[in-house]
C-alpha cells in the first residue's frame, strides 16, 4: 500500500513538475539520477524476485534518462508524454490503493 502512496503523492507531482514547468538546468541531473535508480531498482526486482515490471524498465526509466541527459526544449513532445504518464500514474495507483483498502476490509 505504501508504494501506491509514494507514486500518488511523491512521484506523480515530480512528473507533473517535469512536464508542466520549464526545468532549471541543475534539475536535469536529478532527473537523470532518478532514471538510473528507476532502471537499476526494477532490473534488480526482476532478476532477484522474478517480479516482471517491464513497464518501468522499458518506458519510465528511458524517458527519465532521455530528459535528464539530452535536456530537450520545453515544447518537446516528450513532456506531453510525461504528463500523460503522471495522470496514468495517479489513476492506476489510486485504483490499486482503493482496491487494496476495500478488499482487505471485506
Amino acid at each position: 500500500m505504501n508504494i501506491h502512496l509514494l507514486h500518488i503523492f511523491i512521484l506523480a507531482p515530480i512528473f507533473f513538475y517535469i512536464s508542466l514547468f520549464k526545468i532549471p538546468n541543475y534539475i536535469f541531473k536529478y532527473i537523470l539520477l532518478l532514471g538510473i535508480v528507476t532502471f537499476l531498482y526494477h532490473l534488480y526486482i526482476n532478476i532477484i524476485y522474478k517480479k516482471f515490471k517491464l513497464f518501468h524498465i522499458l518506458v519510465v526509466a528511458p524517458i527519465l534518462l532521455y530528459i535528464g541527459y539530452y535536456k530537450p526544449k520545453y515544447n518537446d513532445e516528450i513532456y506531453k508524454f510525461t504528463l500523460m504518464l503522471a495522470f496514468a500514474m495517479i489513476g492506476y495507483h489510486s485504483y490499486k490503493l482503493l482496491h487494496n483498502i476495500f478488499y482487505i476490509n471485506n
